[in-house]
C-alpha cells in the first residue's frame, strides 16, 4: 500500500476517534464537520476526514481502499493526496454553493465520500480508457467506473439528503478539474529543483504511460520495482 493511503486511511479514522471523544466532552458534529450557516474556519478541511458512525467509517474506509488501489495503477501517491483535497473542497464549495442559493437548508457536512468521488473522477481523467477486472462484474474502465461511481453518488438525493447529493456533485467536478489539470502539467509536480528529479519524473510519466497503453501486466519486473519505487518518491 502506498503512503498516501496510509495516511489517508489513518487520518480518516483519526478524525473518527476525535470526532467521538469531542462529543463525550459535549462538542457537537460541527466542531469537525462543515457547518451552515455559521462554520468554523478549519472545516472544510477537517469534515473530510469526520465520520458520524462506525458503520460510515467502514464503507468510507473500504471505497476508499479501492479507489486509491485504482487510482495507483494510472498515478502517483501524491496525485492521490492531491485529488482527495480537491475533491472534498469542492464538495464543500458546492454544499456551500447550494446553500447560498436557498436549494437546501443548511445543515452538517461530514464524510469522506465527495473525496473518494474526486479520486475516481480523477483517475478517469487521466486514463480513462484504462481497463481493470472487477469482482462479479468483469473488465471496465476506469471511465465505466467514474461514470456508476458519480450515479451512485446522487443517491443521497433519493434519500431526502439533498446536501450530501450536492456535495458529491462538488467531488466529482472538482475531481474532474484537477485530473485535467494533471494531464495538461498545470499541476505541480513536487520537488522538480534538479536534473535527477527531472529525469527520475520522466522516468515515472514513461512507465505510467506504458500502463495506459498496455496494461500493468506489459511491465517487466524491473520496471515493476522502478514504478513502485518512484511512485512512493515523487
Amino acid at each position: 500500500m502506498d503512503r498516501s493511503t496510509k495516511w489517508l486511511l489513518g487520518l480518516n479514522l483519526g478524525g473518527f476517534i476525535l470526532l467521538h471523544i469531542l462529543a463525550y466532552f459535549g462538542a457537537g458534529i460541527d466542531a469537525l464537520g462543515f457547518s451552515l450557516p455559521r462554520p468554523w474556519a478549519w472545516t472544510p478541511l477537517t469534515y473530510m476526514f469526520s465520520q458520524g458512525s462506525a458503520i460510515e467509517l467502514l464503507f468510507n474506509l473500504l471505497w476508499l481502499w479501492c479507489f486509491s488501489r485504482l487510482f495507483m495503477l494510472v498515478g502517483t501517491p501524491k496525485r492521490l493526496l492531491t485529488a482527495y483535497i480537491c475533491g472534498g473542497m469542492g464538495g464543500a464549495l458546492m454544499f456551500f454553493t447550494a446553500w447560498a442559493m436557498g436549494l437546501i437548508p443548511g445543515g452538517v457536512l461530514l464524510g469522506a465520500s465527495a473525496s473518494i468521488i474526486g479520486i475516481a473522477v480523477c483517475g478517469a481523467i487521466l486514463a480513462p480508457d484504462y481497463g481493470v477486472n472487477l469482482l462479479l462484474i468483469g473488465r471496465v474502465t476506469l471511465r465505466t467506473v467514474a461514470l456508476l461511481t458519480v450515479l451512485f453518488s446522487l443517491l443521497p438525493f433519493l434519500e431526502h439528503n439533498a446536501g450530501g447529493g450536492w456535495a458529491h456533485i462538488g467531488g466529482a467536478l472538482a475531481g474532474g478539474l484537477c485530473g485535467l489539470a494533471m494531464r495538461r502539467g498545470w499541476m505541480p509536480r513536487f520537488s522538480r529543483r534538479t536534473i535527477k528529479k527531472q529525469e527520475e519524473l520522466m522516468t515515472l510519466d514513461s512507465l505510467l504511460d506504458k500502463v495506459k497503453r498496455s496494461g500493468y501486466a506489459s511491465l517487466n519486473a524491473a520496471e515493476r520495482r522502478r514504478l513502485l519505487e518512484l511512485s512512493n518518491k515523487l
